[in-house]
């Protein structure tokens, strides 16, 4: 509050400096004015007192375009005088008021004194043509000035006539006319004076009203630049739209800046330019206060304003000045009580202590005042002048530090926030590392238990048994090299990862990982291919390191690849070894390529049903293949498969020919890793068939062995169109599906899926990982019966299971009852009736009996056939089904009565 006051202080002495060397160039109260048509200045100091007012009374002819010569030659020509300046709205003739068009000629005759300095005329705007006559001379042409308003050009802008003085005595003719303002005459003030001063005047007014329109420009601009940086903050636009139209405006009007520039340009766009900018800025002024204070200011009432000031601007655009100027009165009145709202709306915005309501209201006060002034000043009510620039100006400026202090307080918000989210991302780090070294010890234990059994030392194991342990152990590999990841990631954003380089031999490298690797492929048509050279040179790097990077790309690859083949290979270019790995697989989009070596990328729902799975692997292997002084890129096209190449330096040191593979890769029994169980499809003896699809084998052998217990017929499929594939060739009873896969997503599945089979028909259950909200949105709205969320208890899943098997089967039974209760309205003596009816028509008429067997047919088709579970048929279909049993009965009674059917045709 105290900078603020302080604020406050310095606009009001800016204010009255500006009043002072800027303002309004009156002379003292005290000058001369011309009376009955002359003005005596003979006794006027210029030098020591400045330049004079043409101020008092003005010899005035009506009507009457005289020229000097005229008026010297004809001296009896009957004049009136009327007090200048002032427009000669409402002048008095004959007791009648004049109104704006029209023409007359004005006469000045002015004593200065004797060895005066050259001396000059500051001409104001006359509106809207004139001529200047001085001493006899024309001087200075505005416009044409005619006495009709086809021959009459508008055209005015103030202007310094200089002044060739012959004797003592300054005589000045002008002829005015207007056709195109709502005022006429010379209602601005003329100013005589030494020619320096008056230059002076003329250059310091030039130079504010230049410097003003240049700062508004320039800060409408910088807003705008804010705008397009920060789309959300529209109050910034809305400011900068305002500043722009204020600029243009002042150009537009007292020295008409605009026409200095452009003095070809037409006066009446001129003045169109100058009404349009004041209906445009003025609502645009109102929703920069809403968008400062929304819960003060209603839009509507807003709205309502910026619909009348649009349709003001319109009215500008398609009538003449002559017409539009006219209503400037109505928009200045409805204007008011719009600042009144807002003033309301502001001091509301101050009574509930709104960030920067007081700067806001004062310097709308400020705005307010001196364009009420203005109004009354063009209105003729006061003689103070045009002070609206120096209001807009303190307005101006006074919104200007509004929204840097908001905007400098929105930075030291992010300032704070930044280094808040530096402390927690560093407290997250350390939380990654202890809790990655936690889990660890407990997977140890749980993988070295595992493997020791495995190994038999707990006793001989059958076939399933291995199999069983040999996941937990595979798992447990998995889930220990993630954590493994999760260390990397934060030591290398601490930089603290340091490489044992050493030379290292690829091709058992890749071998050992490529070995690792083949339970991820064994359910997929998956070859993979080490096709590393025997004579490639070792190359310089952490061994344990090469078995990450290997390990991440191949895992990546049969991730994404469900048949075809992965290849890894190398060869030398350049004194570095160049490594590619390639898959047939399903490729990455051209728009995703650059982000798929990101951490945490699969946390992005758009990339997520694409790309599961791409998150710290392929961020750390860009970061380890950076540490070893190479590089990594990708090549790849949708459904073509992709290629991943990097590049590490060749080492100048022999290879010692002794390498042991990672201690994890040489104690997982990689001999075990071939003879794995790849489930057939078939595994116990129930009538419940159940398809399971997912690309993890894990979790396809866990919810196998889990449904073999209920002794389901459980088939597996690893890839969507593996599924969609199985559910066309079989029947299943329930489908286990899983939402993301490599080729297809589970909804995608699921609805094309229901585009053939009912809910009732194929039930499907979604297991996943993703549990939130939208995700199982998305399931039920593919068509999915039911969802659970990975990880999942085994009863919950099995009771899951059973429900949706047993509506099915209760369904089906229902159906069943329905076929039963259908036939069992079929009687035999209605079926030996109609063959006695056939038997006796194929003697008579064969053509007949063909017919009633067609009918009977379809007769029996509408009650035996019963292939879908729907509840409801087409009433075409039931109308055809008893017309088959009326035609039926209609021969049987050989035509004993009539039936006639009417049907309403909206029922078509």
């Amino acid at each position: 509050m105290k900078s603020n006051s302080k604020l406050l202080i310095f606009l009001l002495f800016l204010i009255l400096y500006i009043s002072i060397t800027c303002g309004c160039q009156n002379s003292p109260a005290d000058y001369p004015r011309a009376v009955e048509g002359t003005l005596d200045l003979s006794g006027w100091d210029f030098a020591k007192d400045g330049p004079v007012n043409l101020e008092g009374e003005w010899e005035f002819y009506w009507k009457q375009l005289w020229e000097p010569s005229d008026l010297e030659l004809n001296p009896v020509i009957s004049k009136g005088f009327i007090t200048l300046p002032r427009s000669w709205n409402g002048y008095e003739i004959d007791g009648q008021p004049l109104k704006g068009e029209g023409y007359a000629t004005f006469r000045l005759k002015i004593l200065l004194p004797e060895h005066e300095e050259a001396k000059a005329i500051n001409l104001s705007s006359i509106n809207s043509s004139h001529k200047l006559w001085v001493n006899g001379r024309l001087v200075s042409v505005q416009g044409q000035v005619a006495a009709e308003r086809s021959l009459s050009v508008t055209k005015y802008y103030p202007k310094i006539v200089p002044l060739a003085l012959d004797d003592n005595s300054v005589e000045l003719v002008i002829q005015v006319a207007n056709f195109a303002h709502r005022r006429g005459g010379i209602w601005q003030p003329i100013a005589i004076g030494n020619s320096q001063q008056i230059m002076e005047i003329r250059e310091r007014k030039m130079i504010f009203d230049m410097f003003f329109m240049g700062s508004l420009w320039i800060m409408g601009f910088y807003h705008f630049g804010l705008f397009f940086l920060r789309r959300e903050y529209k109050g910034v636009l809305y400011f900068g739209i305002f500043c722009l139209l204020m600029g243009l405006r002042i150009s537009l009007v007292g020295p008409i800046v605009f026409l200095n520039f452009f003095p070809e340009f037409p006066q009446e766009w001129i003045l169109k330019m100058e009404y349009f900018t004041t209906y445009l800025a003025l609502p645009v002024f109102g929703w920069y206060i809403y968008y400062l204070f929304p819960r003060e200011t209603s839009p509507k009432i807003l709205a309502a304003y910026s619909l009348i000031g649009g349709l003001y601007s319109l009215h500008v655009l398609f009538t003449s000045s002559r017409v539009f100027s006219h209503y400037l009165y109505s928009f200045e009145f409805i204007t008011v009580f719009f600042f009144g709202y807002i003033s309301y709306s502001l001091l509301l915005a101050v009574i509930r202590k709104r960030e920067g309501a007081q700067l806001v209201i004062f310097g709308l006060g400020v705005f307010i005042f001196l364009a009420i002034n203005d109004m009354l000043y063009y209105g003729e009510k006061v003689e103070s002048g045009n002070l609206f620039m120096f209001g807009g100006f303190i307005f101006i400026f006074v919104q200007a530090f509004i929204l840097f202090q908001r905007f400098s307080k929105n930075f030291d918000l992010v300032k704070q926030m930044s280094q808040k989210l530096l402390t927690l991302d560093k407290i997250k780090d350390e939380f990654l590392a202890t809790v990655s070294h936690e889990l660890l010890t407990p997977l140890n234990g749980m993988i070295g238990i595992a493997e020791s059994i495995l190994e038999g030392q707990e006793g001989d194991l059958n076939d399933r048994q291995k199999s069983n342990l040999f996941y937990i152990v595979s798992s447990g590999r998995r889930l220990s090299m993630l954590v493994d990841d999760l260390l990397d990631y934060s030591r290398m954003k601490n930089n603290d990862i340091q490489l044992q380089l050493k030379p290292v031999s690829l091709k058992p490298v890749v071998q050992a990982v490529l070995t690792l690797s083949r339970p991820l492929a064994q359910n997929k048509c998956l070859d993979l291919i080490n096709e590393i050279p025997d004579d490639l040179p070792p190359v310089m790097a952490d061994e344990d390191r090469m078995y990450q990077i290997f390990h991440n790309l191949v895992a990546n690859a049969i991730k994404f690849t469900p048949a075809g083949k992965v290849t890894v290979s190398a060869r030398v270019k350049n004194a570095k070894v160049k490594v590619m790995v390639l898959d047939t697989g399903i490729g990455i989009p051209k728009d995703q390529q650059d982000k798929i070596f990101k951490p945490y990328l699969q946390g992005e729902q758009k990339i997520l049903e694409q790309v599961k799975g791409m998150g710290l692997g392929l961020s750390i292997t860009k970061s380890l293949v950076e540490l070893h002084g190479g590089s990594i890129e990708v090549e790849s096209e949708p459904q073509k498969g992709s290629k991943f190449t990097f590049t590490l330096p060749v080492s100048n040191q022999k290879f010692s020919g002794t390498q042991v593979p990672r201690k994890e890769l040489y104690d997982a029994d990689l001999s075990l890793a071939p003879s794995m169980p790849i489930f057939n499809g078939k595994e116990g003896k129930t009538s419940s068939r159940i398809l399971v699809v997912d690309d993890e084998p894990v979790n396809l052998a866990v919810v196998t062995r889990q449904l073999s217990v209920e002794n389901y017929e459980v088939s597996t499929a690893t890839s969507g169109q593996d599924a969609l594939q199985k559910v066309e060739e079989q029947i299943y009873d329930l489908l286990i599906l899983d939402i993301m896969l490599p080729d297809i997503s589970g909804y995608e599945i699921c609805r094309r899926i229901r585009e053939k089979y009912s809910l009732v028909k194929l039930p499907i259950l979604m297991l996943t990982v993703r549990n939130r909200t939208e995700d199982i949105v998305s399931a039920f709205e593919a068509g999915a019966n039911d969802y659970l969320s990975k990880p999942f208890e085994r009863r919950e899943m099995l009771i899951r299971v059973r429900t949706l098997l047993t509506m099915k089967q209760v369904m089906k039974q229902a159906v069943t009852s329905e076929r039963q209760f259908l036939q069992a309205q079929i009687k035999p003596h209605f079926i030996l009736n109609t063959l006695n009816t056939i038997m006796f028509f194929c003697r008579t008429d064969p053509n007949k009996a063909s017919q009633l067997l067609d009918e009977l047919g379809n007769y029996l088709r509408g009650k035996f056939i019963f292939t879908d579970f729907d509840q409801l048929i087409s009433l075409e279909q039931e109308l055809d089904f008893v017309n088959s049993y009326l035609a039926i009965e209609k021969a049987r009674l050989m035509n004993a009565w009539k039936l006639s059917m009417i049907l309403n045709p909206i029922l078509k």
